[in-house]
């Protein structure tokens, strides 16, 4: 069985890609579409940190989207934090105050390099703290996502025990 010229020019391609250039601190999947087909309006991926959220995502809800989004014509990057999946060893503590903002910078300068000119973020729970902090400091940013967005940071340790104590009814202790 032979495919047609057509058939193979139309299939999105999953690139691996190590960056930034010369470091190579993080691993990420870029979908592109043919180059035919390219839009330079490009997606860039941003998930949780829970276990599952690596470049594939929980259900492999990034794969089907970054791929979805190139038959579309837009490349779209998921990625690896530092430390975390195919990614270099690194931040192993990823908490809401401290979004992964060198991660996005660094992702969105990969994309441009793909010849984009505007980038659309999606991020989801960790990954849409990253979205707002990160897009703050870029200005070709079109447009952002929050999936499930974090409404809080929880407080942890001997603090958080305390702040439940102040802040919480003695019911709501009890339960």
């Amino acid at each position: 069985m032979t495919m047609t010229t057509e058939a193979v020019q139309s299939r999105v391609v999953d690139q691996p890609v190590f960056f930034p250039p010369d470091e190579g601190t993080y691993f990420g999947l870029i979908s592109l579409p043919p180059e035919a087909t390219r839009s330079t309006t490009a997606v860039l991926l941003l998930s949780g940190t829970h276990p599952g959220s690596t470049t594939m995502g929980r259900n492999r809800m990034w794969v089907t989207m970054g791929r979805a989004l190139a038959e579309r014509g837009h490349p779209a990057l998921r990625l690896d934090y530092a430390g975390l999946g195919e990614s270099l060893p690194g931040e192993s503590i990823y908490d809401l105050d401290n979004p992964a903002v060198d991660a996005f910078r660094q992702a969105a300068a990969l994309l441009r390099s793909q010849g984009a000119a505007r980038i659309v973020v999606v991020g989801t729970c960790f990954g849409s703290r990253t979205a707002l902090a990160g897009a703050a400091q870029e200005e070709d940013i079109a447009g952002i996502l929050l999936l499930a967005p974090p409404v809080r940071n929880p407080v942890k340790g001997e603090g958080g025990a305390a702040h439940l104590a102040l802040y919480s009814s003695t019911g709501d202790l009890a339960k």
